[in-house]
């Protein structure tokens, strides 16, 4: 997925996206075009229409400012629904300088809310791919 003439943000540190994630293609394209971020953040909402929900081949949505420049990551109003999942996933997986990662969970009930905070903490360490070692 491509959008014709998008600028290039070389200067942008800092994102916010808010809205509905409709595809991990869409987010990948923006992050193609931010080669200096360093905090991404998703104020999701609900997706009304489902988009394009195939998950990428994780190694293709490895770029330069996930690779060399994100150091934090902030996920609000989280569901957990598959494309969030995905979308967290790789994230995790291809930001190799992380130092933080934010999930502010939707409102609900304890048990929802408990039940997401379970799921994080177990699989997160799944979502993280083997570092080597930096020296």
């Amino acid at each position: 997925m491509t959008f014709g003439g998008f600028p290039l943000f070389s200067n942008l540190t800092r994102l916010a996206l808010q809205g509905p994630l409709q595809s991990p293609g869409v987010v990948h394209v923006i992050l193609e075009q931010t080669p200096n971020l360093q905090i991404l953040s998703f104020f999701m909402e609900p997706t009304a229409v489902p988009g394009d929900n195939a998950a990428p081949d994780e190694s293709s949505f490895s770029v330069p400012c996930l690779r060399s420049h994100v150091r934090e990551i902030n996920m609000v109003h989280y569901e957990g629904d598959a494309l969030q999942r995905t979308m967290a996933r790789l994230l995790f997986r291809n930001a190799l300088l992380l130092e933080r990662m934010c999930v502010v969970l939707v409102r609900g009930s304890f048990a929802l809310q408990d039940a997401l905070t379970r799921e994080i903490k177990s699989t997160s360490s799944r979502w993280r791919s083997p570092r080597p070692n930096p020296g």
